[in-house]
């Protein structure tokens, strides 16, 4: 099915956007990063879950689940289920424990390869102010990542476009917070 590709770019969606004051950027090159470890951390509790629809062309449509399953103040264990869009599963369920700082890196892009705006993206979750990240890749490869500024946490869409044609979307159809 194609679709373990997604894990790392969901891992990647991790780091959100939000507070009153930006993050400083990872040193070198980056574009400065849309949200500090503990922001992610304090969005991000145990029950957390974040559902998104994978669209990519040529394959079944997928939903992604991400659930925060357990919360240190240095990491998180992340449950990440792949099904089909009945429920049924596609792939097993993957478990990991991740740092929040590594989370946070995850939105790391190349300063030089990134423009940032501030957009307005609607989604089956609502409808939410972002900070857009477009990244440039190699040849006519570009990524968008759409960070809300009110629901810290994975970006609530990614896409990747090539030669001008949007070949896979990451949408965020659901959330649900426990605290």
């Amino acid at each position: 099915m194609g679709s373990a590709r997604y894990v790392p770019s969901l891992l990647l969606a991790l780091s959100g956007c939000g507070g009153a004051k930006p993050p400083p950027a990872i040193p070198g090159d980056a574009a400065p990063i849309p949200y500090t470890a503990e922001q992610i951390r304090d969005a991000c509790p145990p029950g957390s879950t974040r559902i998104f629809r994978i669209e990519e062309v040529g394959q079944p449509v997928l939903r992604n689940i991400i659930r925060f399953v357990a919360a240190t103040p240095e990491e998180a264990e992340i449950e990440i289920a792949v099904t089909d869009e009945s429920g049924l599963e596609a792939e097993p369920t993957k478990r990991e424990r991740v740092p929040w700082e590594k989370l946070r890196q995850h939105a790391a892009f190349p300063r030089a390869r990134t423009t940032i705006t501030d957009e307005t993206v609607a989604t089956p979750a609502g409808t939410f102010a972002v900070k857009m990240y477009v990244v440039q890749g190699d040849g006519d490869q570009v990524k968008r990542f759409a960070f809300a500024k009110s629901l810290p946490g994975p970006p609530v869409m990614y896409a990747t476009d090539k030669g001008g044609i949007r070949v896979m979307t990451s949408t965020l159809v659901s959330t649900e917070s426990r605290r």
